[in-house]
């Protein structure tokens, strides 16, 4: 195929993903653009890339999409970087801002919401990076970055990965890497081998990569322990759950 076009997350939990693409050596005729994760699924929507590490509630709505890899951003405990901040205990909040990077995050929060926590908040999607301000009675679904940033702000953290695995026994998948064509496989097999590549080298992905420093955490122990990489059996569990939930 012609020149493989690619968009990753440009946060800092993909990291490793792209130092995998860009250092292992494994692929050669490639385009890669990093990207919030909104924007990574409309690209792979409108046929602007081949492959996107995607918010898993979109992958419905990808024309032919396909999971491609064997590697996710997922999460079998805190995942630190999806997180609900308020200013109140949850049965008190009465408004909640989605930030719309991540439709997954989004979704997520609102499946906590009418299921686990039972409460019926009004919801008001924006532009966290615009600085909006939040008065005593406000909630915010966070995502990525920002949260290291923000966080420090709020009275309360509700990490989503942890009160959906409260609610489900399951881990969380919040993206994954999924093409919207039939990509041969020779292409496929080493697209796999370089994220590989670059999940077994998360420290010098990070060493090198990250731009970003935050006072309030330790970007190794992050990716770490937070993230987890592997699209294994149970993570897949926990995945067509969520996706079963979208459905209703």
């Amino acid at each position: 195929m012609k020149q493989l076009r690619i968009s990753a997350v440009s946060y800092i939990n993909s990291l490793p993903f792209v130092y995998g693409i860009r250092e292992s050596g494994l692929l050669k005729n490639y385009e890669l653009s990093l990207d919030v994760p909104s924007i990574c699924a409309e690209k792979l929507r409108n046929n602007e890339v081949d492959i996107g590490l995607i918010p898993v509630a979109m992958i419905p709505e990808i024309p032919d999409g396909k999971i491609l890899t064997d590697y996710c951003i997922g999460a079998t405990g805190p995942v630190r970087s999806v997180v609900l901040a308020s200013n109140k205990p949850l049965d008190q909040i009465k408004k909640i801002y989605l930030d719309t990077e991540s439709r997954s995050s989004v979704r997520l929060a609102r499946i906590l919401a009418d299921n686990f926590w039972n409460i019926s908040p009004e919801w008001e999607a924006i532009n966290i990076r615009t600085g909006k301000k939040f008065n005593e009675e406000d909630a915010v679904v966070l995502i990525g970055d920002k949260v290291f940033k923000y966080e420090m702000s709020f009275n309360h953290i509700y990490d989503l990965a942890s009160e959906w695995q409260k609610f489900t026994s399951l881990p969380f998948v919040f993206a994954c890497w999924v093409s919207n064509k039939e990509i041969p496989s020779n292409i496929i097999q080493q697209f796999n081998r370089a994220v590989a590549y670059g999940v077994d080298h998360k420290i010098q992905a990070i060493e090198q990569l990250a731009e970003k420093k935050f006072n309030n955490i330790d970007l190794a122990e992050y990716i770490q322990n937070n993230i987890n990489y592997e699209l294994n059996e149970r993570m897949y569990d926990g995945l067509k759950l969520f996706l079963d939930y979208l459905k209703q």
